[in-house]
C-alpha cells in the first residue's frame, strides 16, 4: 500500500495516514498509484503539473458531459455513456455501470467496458438488494460503498447474484458504488470497478460523486423534457379531440375514435373501449384495437357487472378502478366473474384502468384502457385518462343538446306545418290527419302509426302511416272496444296514454292475430281528448322491443291535441257552414216568398188587366151598339137583342177570367184535367200564326204521336206556351236572317212529357240562365220581369220543371217537363 493506510471499505472518506510531502524514496505515487522515479528529482513541480493536468482533464470531462446534457432531447443513453466513459477514465478504473432505482429494484440502464454476458444478465434480471449486498448497504446508509476486494466481501461469499456476476464475469476486484439522489430521494447508483486490488482515492471518490450528480441532472433534465413532450402531446391530443367535438357536434363516433386513439397512444395501452350506461347495463359503443373475439363478446349483449366485481365497484362508487394484474384477481381464479374471464382469455388483458364518465355526478358511461402485460398505469396516465373521459362526457352532453335542439326545431317545424295545414285545409280534415300521422311517425321513430275515431261502438282507422298495404284493412278488421284487451281500448278506458313495452309479454293483450300479421312489439296509445271525453286515439307501433321515451310520449300528446283542434275546427266550421247554408236558404226562401207575394199581387193585377180587358172591351162595344140600335126609328130590336146577348157572354167570359186567376194563385188542383200537349201546342201556334208570319219566322214542329196526356189546367198551360213563344218571337226580332222556331214534344222517362221551345235568337248569357226565372228579372228594356217567373210558378204547380239552356250554334231552349196524368195513362193502357 506504500504510504497510504488501509482504505475504509464500508462507507465514509478514505484518508492517508502519512504525509504526502515526505521525501522518502518511493513515497510518491503517480496518478495510477505506482512510484515514479522521475518525481524524485523534481517532486514539487511534478505534483503541480499532475494536479494541473488532472484539473484540465476534469474540466474537459465536465464540459463534455454538460454539453451532451444540453444537447440531449430526452435520450439518456448518450449522456450516460459519456458520464461513464469520463468517470472510468479520470478515476483510472476499468469499467462502470449506472442503475435506475424504481423503489423496489435496481435496473441496469448503462454500462462501460462491461462484458456482454454481464450486461445481458443484469438487463434481464433487475436486482432487489439485500442487507448483505453492497447495494443494500448503500441503500441503508444512503452514502457510497467502497470495497477493496469484492471477491472477499460477504456478499460474494453468500453468492449474491450481481456480486457473483461482477467478480466472475466482469473480473471486478475493487469497486465503488455511489448513490444518486434527487431532493433526498434515491433515483439510482453509479458504480466503477477495477480488475485489480487498488482502492480509489478520496479525490477519485469525490470525482465519481460529481459524475453521479451530473447523471441525476441528466435524468431530471430528461424527465422535464419528457414531461414537456408528454404535455405538448397531451395538449395536441386534447386540441385534436376538441376540434373533432366542434366539427362533429352531433356525431359521436369520430369523437370516440379520436379519444380512444390518443389515449391508447399517450398511455401506452394496447386497446381501449368506451361504454354507455343505460341505467341497467354498460353497452359497448366504441373500441380501438380491441381483439375481435373480445369486442364481439362485448357487442353480443349488454355488460351487467356484478356488484362485487371490480367494474361493479366502479359503477357503485363512481371512482377510478385500477387493476395491476387482472389474472391475480380472485374473481378470475374462482371464475365467478364471466366478464373478467372473457377479458383475460379473449382479450389477453392483464393491467387495466376503468374511469367512470359522469354528468353532474350522474353515471353515463365508462372509459377503459387495457394492457396485455402486467404493467400498471402511472398516476399521471390515470389523470390523463380521466381527462379524456371528461372530454367524452362533454361530447356526449353536447351531442345530446344538439340532438334535443334539432328535435325541438323539427317539432316546431312539424307543429307549424300542421297548423299551416289546419289553416289552409279548413274543411279537408283528412289531409290534416294524414300529414299529422306522418309527422308523428317520423319524429317519434315509429314503424307504424294510425289515428282511430269512434264509429258506433267500435274505433275505426281514419289515417295511417307505414306498414303493409293492407294495414288499414287489418286494423279495421279487429274490433276495438274500450277494455284491457287492446292498447286503444285501454287508452279510451283510462283516458290517458298507455305504453306497452312488449305486447307479447303483456298478459292482458288479446290482439294476437293482428300482432302476428303486422309483427309489432312495442305499442303506444294516446287518446284524443275533447272536454274530458275521448274522441279518438293515436297509436304508434314499433317492430322491435324498443320503448318510447317520456319525451316522445309528450310529443305524441302534443300532436293528439293538435288533432283534436283540427277535428273540432272542422266540426265547428262544418256546423257554421251548415247553419250559414240554412240561413242562406231561409233568407232566399223568405225573399222568394216575398217576391212571390209581390209577384202574385202584380201578376194578379197584370192577369186581371190582361184577361179582363178583352171581355170588358167587348161588353162596352156591345153596349154602345145596343144604344145606337135603340135610337133607330123604329128601334132595331133584333140587333139590340144580339148585342145584349153578347154582353151577357162577355160577362160570363170575365167571370171565367177571375176563375182562372183564382185557380192560378190558389192551391187547389181540383180544376186539373187531362190535357193533350200536342193539341195545346198546335192551338197556341194557330193562335199566334199571324205574329209569327209578321216577323218572318219559320216554324218547325216535332210532336211525338201517342203522347200520354198530362194533368193540368188548359188555360194556365196555354198561357205558359203563349209566353214562351212570344218571348222567342221577341228574341229573334234582333236577328236579320235564319229566324226559326222549333217546338218538340216527346216522352221523358216513363211518367213525364217534355216540350222544348227553341229559337235562333242571340241567346241568353250563361250567367243569367239561373236567375232569369226570378221575379222582376228581365232582359227586355220595357219588361216587368214577371212573365217567366209566372210561367215557372205555373209549371211547378203542375208538378213539373221549367229550365233554360243554350242552343247551338245560337239561340235558347226552354224546356218544360210535365208529369203524365196517371188516370188517363191507365185508361189508355186498359
Amino acid at each position: 500500500m506504500g504510504r497510504y493506510s488501509k482504505v475504509r471499505t464500508e462507507r465514509g472518506t478514505s484518508r492517508p495516514r502519512k504525509s504526502v510531502a515526505r521525501k522518502t524514496s518511493g513515497s510518491v505515487r503517480s496518478p495510477s498509484g505506482r512510484n515514479s522515479r522521475a518525481a524524485d528529482h523534481d517532486h514539487p513541480v511534478a505534483v503541480l503539473k499532475r494536479q494541473l493536468k488532472d484539473a484540465a482533464q476534469q474540466d474537459k470531462a465536465t464540459s463534455e458531459v454538460l454539453r451532451i446534457i444540453s444537447r440531449s432531447t430526452g435520450d439518456l443513453q448518450p449522456v450516460f455513456a459519456t458520464i461513464l466513459a469520463n468517470a472510468v477514465q479520470l478515476c483510472d478504473a476499468n469499467n462502470g455501470v449506472i442503475n435506475r432505482w424504481d423503489g423496489n429494484a435496481l435496473h441496469l440502464i448503462a454500462t462501460h467496458k462491461m462484458p456482454p454476458e454481464f450486461t445481458d444478465l443484469r438487463t434481464r434480471s433487475p436486482y432487489r438488494p439485500n442487507q448483505h449486498s453492497p447495494s443494500g448497504r448503500m441503500l441503508a446508509t444512503r452514502t457510497f460503498v467502497h470495497i477493496r476486494d469484492l471477491a472477499k466481501d460477504q456478499s460474494y461469499a453468500k453468492r449474491n447474484p450481481p456480486t457473483v456476476a461482477a467478480v466472475e464475469i466482469a473480473g471486478v476486484r475493487t469497486t465503488l458504488a455511489v448513490p444518486m439522489f434527487k431532493d433526498k430521494e434515491l433515483v439510482g447508483s453509479l458504480t466503477v470497478g477495477r480488475t485489480e486490488l487498488r482502492p480509489f482515492t478520496a479525490k477519485q471518490i469525490e470525482l465519481v460523486q460529481n459524475f453521479a450528480a451530473k447523471a441525476v441532472i441528466a435524468i431530471e433534465n430528461a424527465r422535464l423534457v419528457r414531461e414537456l413532450q408528454e404535455s405538448l402531446e397531451q395538449q395536441t391530443a386534447v386540441s385534436d379531440v376538441l376540434q373533432v367535438i366542434t366539427s362533429s357536434p352531433a356525431n359521436l363516433q369520430p369523437v370516440f375514435d379520436a379519444v380512444l386513439e390518443n389515449a391508447r397512444r399517450l398511455c401506452d395501452a394496447e386497446f381501449g373501449n368506451i361504454y354507455r350506461w343505460d341505467g341497467d347495463a354498460l353497452n359497448l359503443v366504441a373500441w380501438r384495437n380491441t381483439p375481435p373475439a373480445f369486442a364481439e363478446y362485448r357487442k353480443r349483449a349488454p355488460f351487467r357487472p356484478s356488484p362485487t366485481s371490480l367494474i361493479g365497484r366502479m359503477l357503485k362508487t363512481k371512482s377510478v378502478v385500477h387493476v395491476a394484474d387482472a389474472a391475480a384477481n380472485r374473481d378470475y381464479r374462482e371464475r365467478t366473474d364471466p366478464s373478467l374471464v372473457a377479458a383475460i382469455e379473449l382479450g389477453g388483458v392483464r393491467s387495466y384502468v376503468a374511469v367512470p364518465m359522469l354528468k353532474e355526478d350522474e353515471l353515463i358511461g365508462s372509459f377503459t384502457l387495457f394492457r396485455q402485460e402486467v404493467r400498471p398505469f402511472t398516476d399521471r396516465q390515470i389523470t390523463l385518462i380521466t381527462s379524456f373521459a371528461n372530454q367524452v362526457s362533454i361530447a356526449i352532453e353536447n351531442a345530446r343538446l344538439v340532438h334535443e335542439l334539432r328535435e325541438s326545431l323539427q317539432q316546431q317545424a312539424a307543429a307549424a306545418d300542421v297548423l299551416n295545414i289546419i289553416s289552409r285545409s279548413t274543411f279537408d280534415l283528412q289531409t290534416v290527419l294524414d300529414r299529422l300521422v306522418e309527422l308523428v311517425t317520423k319524429l317519434c321513430d315509429a314503424d307504424l302509426a294510425a289515428i282511430h275515431r269512434q264509429e258506433g261502438m267500435n274505433w275505426r282507422v281514419i289515417a295511417i302511416c307505414g306498414g303493409p298495404p293492407n294495414f288499414r284493412e287489418i286494423q279495421n278488421s279487429v274490433p276495438l272496444e274500450p277494455g284491457r284487451g287492446t292498447v286503444i281500448g285501454r287508452a279510451v278506458l283510462e283516458r290517458k296514454p298507455v305504453h306497452v313495452a312488449d305486447v307479447l309479454a303483456d298478459p292482458d293483450y288479446l290482439l294476437k292475430e293482428a300482432q302476428q300479421r303486422l309483427g309489432y312489439r312495442t305499442v303506444l296509445g294516446v287518446p284524443l281528448m275533447r272536454e274530458g271525453r275521448p274522441i279518438g286515439v293515436i297509436a304508434l307501433l314499433r317492430l322491435t322491443v324498443r320503448p318510447f321515451t317520456e319525451k316522445q310520449i309528450k310529443l305524441v300528446q302534443s300532436f293528439a291535441d293538435q288533432a283534436v283542434i283540427a277535428i273540432e275546427n272542422t266540426r265547428l266550421l262544418s256546423e257554421l257552414r251548415q247553419r250559414t247554408d240554412e240561413l242562406g236558404r231561409s233568407v232566399a226562401e223568405l225573399q222568394r216568398e216575398r217576391n212571390n207575394k209581390l209577384m202574385n199581387l202584380e201578376a194578379t193585377v197584370a192577369a186581371i188587366s190582361h184577361e179582363v180587358k178583352q171581355p170588358l172591351a167587348g161588353i162596352a162595344a156591345d153596349g154602345g151598339g145596343a144604344l145606337r140600335f135603340l135610337r133607330h126609328v123604329p128601334p132595331n130590336l133584333k140587333e139590340v137583342r144580339l148585342a145584349l146577348e153578347n154582353m151577357i157572354e162577355g160577362s160570363r167570359l170575365a167571370g171565367q177570367v177571375f176563375d182562372n186567376i183564382r185557380a192560378l194563385f190558389g192551391k187547389s188542383t181540383q180544376s186539373h184535367l187531362p190535357v193533350s200537349v200536342n193539341e195545346l201546342t198546335l192551338s197556341v201556334l194557330q193562335m199566334l200564326r199571324d205574329e209569327l208570319k209578321d216577323h218572318c219566322i219559320a216554324t218547325h214542329t216535332a210532336l211525338s204521336s201517342e203522347l200520354p196526356r198530362v194533368a193540368g189546367h188548359w188555360g194556365q198551360l196555354q198561357e205558359v206556351f203563349i209566353n214562351l213563344i212570344r218571348n222567342a218571337i221577341e228574341a229573334m226580332a234582333t236577328v236579320k236572317d235564319d229566324r226559326v222556331l222549333q217546338v218538340r214534344a216527346e216522352r221523358y222517362g216513363s211518367d213525364a212529357v217534355v216540350v222544348m221551345v227553341e229559337d235562333s235568337g242571340p241567346g241568353i248569357h250563361p250567367q243569367q240562365l239561373d236567375s232569369i226565372f226570378d221575379a222582376f228579372v228581365t232582359t227586355k228594356p220595357d219588361g216587368m220581369g214577371l212573365g217567366l217567373a209566372i210561367c215557372r210558378m205555373i209549371v211547378e204547380r203542375h208538378g213539373g220543371q221549367l229550365s233554360a239552356l243554350p242552343a247551338h250554334p245560337r239561340g235558347s231552349i226552354f224546356r218544360i217537363v210535365l208529369p203524365t196524368d196517371h188516370a188517363s195513362a191507365a185508361r189508355s193502357k186498359g
